[in-house]
């Protein structure tokens, strides 16, 4: 459910409950989001059960001519940065985060302050189980028919209660975490999205965790916790067909930190891109309207993942930097660390499916999906085939 009211005060509401029964690991094939779903990752009821919920208040003004501020509090899927399929700063793959936010837009100018809250790793123990909180900020300039280009960052911190200095909108928060005596975990981004080319959309990211561009030479260094991406949306090459490409890399250690409450997650899950540190990954997706209430679709990925290595008994025997949760330890792992290094996996994951909006706002899905996943030390893989079907009501 979702409106407005005067024109400059919208609301929304979204509950959804259910079952999940039978196969477990194939539930969170077909529905991911379950991996951060707390009645299903506590599993102790007979039935297994999920529920969501999200919502917002959001109130805007258009002060003077050319002139916007927005203001919402609520809970909704959000990214923060470009990026077709996942992108590395908030791709929204990961349970939603309750948040305040604050816009504000003039002439070219385009800037966002966000706050937000979330939760650790799931623990049995509730009183183990903690808070921790994003603070987000991003200054945007927007020239139409050329080019978007920001600069943005995010501090990640917990064990404590909202911090005044991360509640300033106009503060560069890398320097202020440090004058916190750096215990937080602080990144940096940059994004350009073009808009010169016709129907010809490009896009580029990059995604700077901890260093400061101070060792960015040695790029092979542990703490050269960098990320990139590069993508591109070709708009009816032919007919009503629309294309994309994308290439994400995401070196080692990248979202992790020293204090295991502060690593870049909600939950299991990066807030970032979705694959993790020591991976990459290309995506092609397309999409085609065979008329006006009728589409075909097909997506392809192919995503490259180091893992760390254990013994029998679970101790880790070789860090790879592709744990979230295991960052680098001083005096026992490496100073250098290769891409790709570890037990390495390829993934592959392929969708075809069709939509069909037979009313207004009903629409079906139907979908053939098929992932594999390949130890490339071993060859041993292992495949899962599905057929999907569903249909949205939106109101």
């Amino acid at each position: 459910m979702q409106g407005t009211v005067n024109d400059n005060f919208g609301y929304m509401l979204y509950v959804v409950k259910g079952l999940a029964t039978g196969n477990r690991e194939f539930s969170l094939d077909v529905d991911p989001r379950l991996a951060y779903n707390f009645k299903f990752v506590e599993n102790i009821e007979f039935a297994p059960s999920y529920d969501y919920t999200d919502g917002y208040l959001k109130w805007s003004s258009t002060p003077t001519k050319g002139m916007e501020v927005l203001a919402q509090i609520g809970r909704e899927k959000t990214k923060f940065s470009f990026g077709y399929g996942s992108n590395l700063v908030l791709s929204g793959n990961h349970a939603n985060l309750d948040f305040l936010k604050f816009q504000f837009k003039y002439g070219p100018v385009r800037y966002t302050s966000y706050q937000a809250s979330t939760v650790g790793r799931f623990q049995t123990i509730r009183n183990d189980n903690y808070t921790k909180y994003f603070a987000a900020n991003k200054f945007q300039l927007h020239f139409p028919d050329l080019f978007d280009v920001s600069i943005g960052e995010v501090i990640v911190y917990s064990g404590r209660g909202l911090d005044l200095a991360y509640l300033n909108p106009l503060i560069f928060y890398k320097f202020a975490e440090m004058s916190l005596q750096d215990r937080d975990n602080g990144t940096l981004f940059f994004d350009f999205q073009s808009d010169f080319i016709p129907d010809l959309e490009l896009q580029a990211s990059f995604f700077l965790d901890e260093n400061i561009l101070g060792e960015l030479a040695d790029l092979e260094r542990f703490s050269n916790k960098t990320a990139y991406q590069l993508g591109a949306f070709w708009y009816t090459p032919i007919n009503d067909l629309t294309m994309i490409a994308e290439y994400t890399r995401i070196r080692p250690y990248v979202y992790t930190h020293t204090n295991p409450g502060n690593t870049y997650t909600s939950w299991d899950s990066p807030v970032g891109h979705i694959i993790g540190p020591n991976a990459d990954q290309i995506l092609f997706k397309a999409e085609y309207a065979l008329n006006y209430v009728t589409n075909i679709f097909a997506s392809f990925s192919h995503t490259r993942k180091g893992l760390n290595l254990y013994d029998e008994n679970g101790n880790l025997t070789y860090n790879a930097g592709g744990n979230l949760f295991e960052p680098h330890r001083a005096d026992v792992d490496s100073d250098h660390i290769k891409f790709l290094s570890g037990d390495v996996y390829n993934y592959d994951d392929l969708e075809v499916g069709l939509s069909y909006e037979a009313f207004r706002d009903l629409t079906f899905f139907l979908s053939f999906r098929h992932k594999t996943a390949k130890q490339i030390a071993t060859g041993n893989s292992t495949e899962v085939t599905w057929i999907n079907f569903k249909f949205t009501i939106e109101y």
